[in-house]
């Protein structure tokens, strides 16, 4: 796992966590901490869907990343690309798998896809106020979203079409997935197995 994947991770991680505890009003305590897991693990499942459809296209379309494009015709294509990640630069790493999943940005679809499943359920309890309830947390959703589909195409990771659909497609998901659970009943349960604890989310459209 290479450094951006890994800040991905932790950005991820660290943004449903952040909008469960600010959406969950009063003391942690019972019935507030259930439902604090509850709106965690639906953004953590909007995150999921987000990248489990990011990789069925990245391997359906092979489409190969910009560096691949531009140093393909060089006689030294690693050092061609040396200054888009030393780690492409090493051996053949250039003709990877990786090297030709430039469509779309799973790092774009990621953010926007965590930001805006957040996004969703602030609004949902939050402030009376317009500007705080609805355009603060979905203006942070999408400046989220943007800056980080810039960084992407000034790396030479990928072109502007593959952030555009990566935002526009985890920002759907992001606002879907939460939604739905808003919209229909959602039950949290911890069950003891053989195998020991287990904890399981179920929902029904």
């Amino acid at each position: 796992m290479c450094s951006s994947d890994l800040n991905l991770l932790i950005v991820s991680a660290f943004v449903p966590l952040a909008a469960s505890a600010v959406q969950i009003d009063g003391p942690s305590r019972g019935g507030a901490k259930l439902e604090m897991v509850k709106v965690a693990l639906v953004s953590y499942e909007a995150v999921g869907a987000s990248w489990m459809l990011n990789d069925v296209v990245k391997r359906a379309t092979g489409r190969p990343r910009p560096y691949v494009v531009a140093c393909a015709g060089e006689a030294d294509p690693t050092s061609c690309i040396a200054h888009v990640d030393d780690s492409i630069a090493l051996g053949d790493g250039w003709l990877d798998a990786d090297a030709h999943q430039s469509f779309y940005s799973g790092h774009t679809a990621t953010v926007a896809a965590a930001w805006f499943s957040a996004a969703t359920f602030f609004a949902e309890d939050g402030p009376n106020d317009v500007v705080l309830r609805y355009a603060l947390p979905y203006g942070a959703a999408a400046a989220a979203t943007i800056t980080t589909g810039v960084l992407r195409v000034e790396a030479g990771r990928h072109y502007p079409t593959d952030v555009l659909v990566g935002g526009l497609l985890g920002a759907s998901i992001g606002v879907l997935v939460p939604e739905l659970h808003l919209r229909t009943p959602v039950s949290l349960a911890l069950a003891q197995t053989d195998a020991g604890a287990a904890l399981a989310l179920q929902g029904r459209w």
